[in-house]
């Protein structure tokens, strides 16, 4: 299991480089990663991958629509899989996928993939796709960028510094999919059980997010009072 910061970007217009705007996304996403490097996936006007390791002052190659993820060791990394003629870029969160089920959740077949995984996913065809867990162990934020841009994150605040505004906190057992020509979210089961993960508030999150649209900062005054009461009284 590991934990990652990602984000995902995708533009309906002609004319966008998110590479300019997802470099904004490093350093706020930089207490979800271990290392100082990011791995990067930009798709270019002629349906192909760039995919390279990226640090906050160094270029994020170009690309009409890109996935950014910080990760804490190589399971929470993500990657490149091939789904017959697709090239799928993706990032996790959470327990280890194997390929195959990555190519199963983006091509909408058989179960959802485990309880305890989100992911955010790129495709060769052009199509953004992010996954919330039954559990809802994490955090899934979609935002935009005017009518110009979609954007998908596990930090509220990424959305912000990206400029964007958050639109929607994701629904436990969503799936969300947005592409040049339309956005739609639907969800594997109705039987979720929301078990969000307490480090989140007290320590994953950034003090400016917000989780399912609660301030964290908020949550770790109010976390602060309870515990110098039971001290006091103690």
């Amino acid at each position: 299991m590991g934990v990652s910061g990602f984000v995902g970007v995708i533009s309906f217009h002609e004319g966008w480089d998110v590479s300019k705007i997802l470099r904004y996304a490093l350093p706020v996403l930089r207490h979800r990663g271990g290392n100082d490097t990011a791995w990067a996936a930009l798709l270019s006007s002629d349906s192909r991958f760039v995919i390279q390791e990226v640090k906050e002052d160094s270029n994020i190659p170009s690309g009409w629509a890109g996935l950014l993820c910080l990760y804490t060791n190589e399971a929470s990394r993500g990657g490149l899989v091939k789904c017959g003629n697709t090239d799928i870029a993706y990032c996790v969160e959470g327990v280890v996928v194997k390929p195959t089920e990555v190519c199963k959740l983006v091509n909408g077949d058989g179960e959802a993939p485990p309880a305890y995984t989100s992911l955010v996913a790129l495709t060769s065809y052009g199509e953004l796709i992010a996954y919330r867990p039954v559990t809802g162990l994490r955090n899934l934020v979609l935002g935009a960028y005017g009518f110009d841009l979609a954007m998908i994150s596990n930090e509220s605040s990424a959305i912000n510094a990206l400029g964007g505004e958050v639109r929607l906190f994701v629904e436990p057992g969503s799936i969300v999919k947005a592409s040049k020509l339309n956005l739609s979210i639907g969800r594997f089961t109705d039987n979720t059980r929301s078990k969000l993960c307490v480090m989140e508030f007290i320590y994953l999150s950034r003090p400016d997010s917000e989780v399912d649209g609660h301030p964290v900062y908020e949550f770790r005054k109010a976390l602060a009072r309870r515990l110098a009461l039971r001290l006091m009284n103690s």
